[in-house]
């Protein structure tokens, strides 16, 4: 089979609403560029008929490869079975909500085939039907995680990109389960350049993103690119350890001096207390790092496929 020049991937998790559309107008642009292509197209258990939308899409176009997955494993892990399975010399990544509009891949594939990049990562300008508490929430993801970060990860980027095949095989062949492919794949390096657009909103169905699933990607980003979390727990620590011993002095200078109850008990308490919250986040800190370490040394695949369907061997 001839290897493909451009790979469109996308995971699926319950998008029956905008599936249909989202083949038309992914096949309507890639059949414009003159150059071959496949889709490939993952299922991550959904439970509604996103699969037998897959499935018969793939029946019907031999450019499409639908793949199912085991269960749903998350959207992360669900790209990195689209990338698995990609062939093409240059891959796009995109959502199959329709915010990132598949239109915008032709002016990236330009970009990047004249300044000779490796990767062109979508930024965007804006949000469209994004409530503002949403909004803000994004906003203040981006600004921690750049803070926090050990890597460089521009604000208001999300998984459109386009990438060449070399980039591909090197996320590919990296072995974290915690995936944040964003950060991976500033992390692999070589040139990569924005590209700037607006963002629409969700064709059909609800976004899977809710406040929860943000926070845990942010977590991802976070405890699998930087080091600073522990560095901050030392920090804390040390400043906690400095107001207890002038709390000793304190009290032992106050009994030398004749008083036998030192005033400020209430302060005292309150910096105790607060000491102990701060205990318990360090501990939480700690703990977000040994457990993705533990995650680490079980060595369990990041997902499991259950299907696959192509229209050239009729395989389900």
């Amino acid at each position: 089979m001839t290897t493909p020049c451009i790979s469109l991937i996308s995971p699926f998790y319950n998008e029956e609403a905008s599936a249909p559309l989202f083949i038309e107008r992914c096949s309507a642009m890639l059949s414009g560029l003159g150059s071959s292509y496949e889709m490939i197209f993952v299922d991550d258990g959904s439970s509604d008929s996103t699969w037998d939308i897959l499935r018969q899409a793939a029946a019907a176009h031999p450019e499409i490869r639908a793949v199912r997955l085991s269960r749903n494993f998350g959207h992360q892990a669900a790209l990195s079975a689209a990338l698995a399975h990609s062939r093409g010399d240059l891959v796009v990544m995109i959502d199959s909500d329709l915010q990132d509009p598949p239109e915008e891949i032709p002016a990236m594939i330009k970009l990047m085939r004249e300044a000779g990049a490796d990767v062109v990562y979508g930024v965007r300008t804006e949000r469209r039907g994004v409530s503002l508490p949403l909004r803000l929430a994004y906003k203040a993801f981006y600004r921690i995680l750049r803070w926090l970060s050990d890597i460089d990860i521009p604000a208001e980027s999300g998984d459109f990109r386009l990438v060449t095949r070399r980039v591909v095989d090197i996320l590919v062949s990296l072995p974290e389960h915690g995936r944040f492919l964003r950060g991976l794949t500033r992390w692999v390096g070589f040139k990569q350049l924005p590209h700037y657009y607006s963002r629409d909103a969700r064709a059909g169905g609800k976004s899977h993103y809710s406040l929860a699933r943000l926070v845990a990607l942010a977590a991802d980003g976070i405890f699998s690119f930087s080091m600073k979390p522990l560095r901050l727990a030392t920090v804390f620590a040390g400043g906690f350890g400095m107001l207890s011993i002038a709390a000793v002095l304190y009290i032992v200078i106050s009994r030398l001096a004749g008083n036998s109850a030192p005033q400020g008990w209430p302060s005292l308490a309150a910096i105790m207390l607060a000491g102990f919250a701060a205990l318990s986040i360090l501990l939480g800190i700690i703990g977000e790092y040994v457990g993705r370490i533990f995650q680490e040394t079980r060595q369990r695949p990041i997902y499991i496929v259950d299907q696959q369907a192509e229209k050239s061997s009729h395989q389900e």
